[in-house]
């Protein structure tokens, strides 16, 4: 799931396992409010 994440939409997540949550993916915060958002939105549009 984080490869087609990353390769179709441009918006890179790990999996939660190595922070002690697996079947998650963990997100980072990491970047200005328009990134952000932007990322936001594709994920909105891919899985809505």
């Amino acid at each position: 799931m984080g490869d087609w994440l990353l390769d179709e939409l441009g918006v890179a997540m790990v999996p939660g396992s190595g922070f002690g949550a697996p079947g998650h993916m963990r997100l980072s915060f990491a970047a200005d409010s328009d990134t952000f958002a932007k990322g936001l939105a594709r994920l909105q549009e891919a899985f809505c």
